[in-house]
């Protein structure tokens, strides 16, 4: 079974033996993954759509797997027993909406060990609600895959975190990977050409000048 370079970076970061919960599985890739690589000895899956639900459960049947995933017909985390599985993944969707997914069941997210997302965008709003709620950075990764990807491993463990370490990720900025920089390398460049306009106005043009040079310094050894 092959996994896209996205969801194998996901799957690297599964804690191991911890029976997992996929939502908004979609085709049940990486939940299929999980099991047949011993990853997680049993898992949970679930979507909110007919279709991608049909796809997950079609999958799990050619599969094989049907005595190891649980499926569920739902939104967010609703049907899910997060005192049986104590990982929850949420990836591929937007930041905010992750959050929202976590907010709506707060509590029953609390009863999880291990939260692993993988945001696409609002990281930064992500990061401060998870800190919040007493979760704290514990593995973070970047990909590149049409887009950047940051997925990012939270646990009850502690640490002192600081505005940047939201911003821009505990490990991510300390790492400094090659994904990492090129990233911040493109959106130094954006901004320069919005900058290349003549008409831009002076508070925007000051706010983007302070954005680069907060990204020269996070990308420099």
């Amino acid at each position: 079974m092959n996994l896209s370079n996205r969801l194998q970076k996901i799957a690297s970061l599964v804690p191991k033996d911890v029976p997992a919960a996929d939502i908004g599985a979609d085709h049940g890739l990486l939940i299929s993954y999980l099991i047949k690589n011993h990853i997680i000895p049993y898992g949970y899956a679930s979507d909110n759509k007919k279709g991608p639900y049909e796809n997950l459960t079609s999958r799990i049947k050619e599969e094989q797997l049907s005595s190891k995933i649980e499926t569920s017909l739902c939104d967010g985390i609703s049907n899910c027993d997060t005192k049986k599985y104590k990982t929850l993944i949420i990836c591929g969707m937007g930041g905010d909406l992750i959050k929202n997914i976590i907010k709506n069941d707060e509590e029953k997210a609390k009863n999880a060990t291990f939260l692993l997302l993988s945001p696409q965008g609002c990281e930064f709003q992500l990061r401060e609600y998870l800190l919040s709620i007493g979760f704290y950075p514990e593995k973070e990764e970047i990909v590149f895959e049409d887009h950047f990807y940051e997925i990012l491993l939270f646990s009850k463990n502690k640490k002192e975190l600081g505005e940047l370490d939201l911003k821009y990720g505990y490990f991510l900025r300390r790492e400094k990977s090659d994904v990492f920089k090129e990233k911040y390398i493109s959106l130094i460049k954006i901004n320069e050409h919005i900058l290349s306009n003549n008409l831009l106005v002076q508070e925007k043009r000051e706010s983007l000048l302070k954005q680069n040079e907060e990204y020269y310094e996070l990308i420099k050894e």
